[in-house]
């Protein structure tokens, strides 16, 4: 037997001692993956799938990965984006895999050949960077289905709005006018009452529609506290108070950051109108050089955190997609009676706050 067939075999038969390390470490990190029985399998096969690989490459002489276990990778990508699990967690785990390869690899190689260790480093490299690669690949495709179908349930939802509140508006002033014209000439006074409530049901629909007009073009807002503050006045008197208060400077804000954030916010302050009947609502925005936290919290009925997940229209699904985009959190704290509270956080290394030159 070769030293190097003699180190690949010492490298295999401590397999699962690398794993059970592997695992220490994830909890001793604080990793979110140990969390989750699923993501703590899919961790768990992809750290196996790199020793297979090292081994394979150690015996070979060569770097020989094994290109197939990508659906691995795909499905351990797509498991964390439908959970949320921020792409930051993924990193670090590649990273204390390496870690933990190598320190064992080391073990064996402290009197081996030059080669055998770079063969080491390069087939673990390789089997890391394809799974970051593919898992990457399909966490953001996940994301990015999930806000296009966000997007169309949007789409929708200003269809319904058109036709439940300004086409029944401008149905009512269509009937009031066929009323007006029967009765004009041998009612007066009952033609100039079915007139008034016409111009009434019009003037409401123009409000209606002026609403909608304004959410369209907040959409992608140039300025986050002056898009919120024109979402907030839209808003019709007597459905609770609103306070706004945004803290730090929106130049260090990436335009993604701004338009996804602005998004969430107004989801949540919708969410506390619609849901939650508050008689106060208050927003708080906090932007520093590396992250955003937005606060958006009610006085209003609440819910049961078993509630959280029905299928109700909150729209909180989306809102946790759109927070993961960024790879960010959103965290809902809700008891009955006491109100709820929504917590959005978005990271933004300096890096990424500067646009490329187009």
């Amino acid at each position: 037997m070769t030293a190097r067939h003699s180190i690949a075999e010492r490298i295999e038969a401590e397999r699962s001692t690398i794993l059970a390390e592997y695992l220490r470490a994830l909890r001793a990190e604080g990793s979110s993956i140990v969390n989750d029985p699923l993501a703590t399998r899919q961790a768990l096969a992809h750290a196996d799938q790199a020793i297979t690989d090292v081994v394979r490459s150690v015996r070979a002489g060569r770097v020989q990965v094994n290109e197939n276990a990508q659906l691995l990778a795909r499905n351990i990508g797509e498991a964390r984006a439908a959970k949320a699990t921020p792409a930051r967690e993924s990193w670090q785990a590649a990273m204390i895999l390496m870690e933990t390869v190598v320190r064992s690899a080391a073990r064996h190689l402290e009197s081996g050949p030059l080669d055998t260790y770079a063969v080491v480093l390069l087939a673990l490299t390789r089997s890391i960077t394809v799974g970051i690669r593919e898992a990457t690949g399909a966490y953001m495709s996940y994301l990015l289905s999930r806000i296009h179908e966000a997007h169309i349930g949007e789409r929708r939802r200003i269809a319904r709005e058109l036709h439940d509140r300004v086409g029944n508006g401008l149905g009512v002033a269509h009937r009031q006018l066929e009323l007006f014209g029967d009765v004009a000439e041998r009612v007066p006074v009952a033609a100039t009452n079915r007139l008034e409530r016409a111009q009434e049901a019009v003037v409401e629909a123009m409000e209606n529609l002026r609403g909608l007009m304004l959410d369209l073009r907040l959409d992608n807002p140039q300025s986050l506290e002056k898009a919120l503050t024109a979402y907030i006045e839209s808003i019709p008197k007597g459905d609770g108070t609103l306070t706004l208060r945004v803290t730090g400077d929106e130049t260090w804000l990436p335009d993604i950051v701004r338009d996804e954030s602005f998004l969430i916010i107004r989801e949540a302050i919708r969410n506390a109108l619609a849901h939650g009947e508050p008689d106060l609502v208050l927003i708080n925005v906090y932007i520093s050089p590396d992250e955003l936290r937005a606060v958006v919290k009610d006085d209003g009925i609440g819910f049961e955190p078993t509630e959280q997940g029905r299928s109700d229209g909150t729209g909180l699904a989306s809102m946790t997609e759109r927070a993961a985009l960024l790879d960010g959190s959103l965290t809902v704290l809700s008891e009955r009676g006491k109100g709820t509270q929504v917590e959005l956080l978005a990271r933004f290394p300096p890096e990424r706050r500067e646009d490329p030159v187009t």
